[in-house]
């Protein structure tokens, strides 16, 4: 049975998620909240989210208003990739 008290140890050991990561960190979302799906690439051919972000010029010293801390810019661009590898 799921509840309010399993959440919350869970959030404990597997760590956090953040306002916005359903869209710009879906891999680390999965990685959060799923146990047993195995080791799988967190790294992005497409992720219009962070292309966009990129392309306006924001980045870890340069920010959106309201950007959660919490969340590293540099590391989510740094997860952009050209082909599969």
């Amino acid at each position: 049975m799921y509840s309010l008290e399993t959440s919350k140890r869970s959030h404990l050991v597997d760590g956090a998620v953040y306002k916005g990561e359903m869209a710009l960190d879906p891999a680390h979302l999965t990685d959060v909240y799923f146990d047993g799906v195995g080791t799988f690439d967190t790294t992005y051919i497409r992720n219009q989210f962070i292309q966009r972000l990129k392309d306006r010029g924001y980045n870890s010293t340069n920010l959106p208003q309201g950007w959660p801390t919490q969340i590293n810019l540099n590391s989510l661009i740094g997860k952009l990739k050209n082909q599969c590898s």
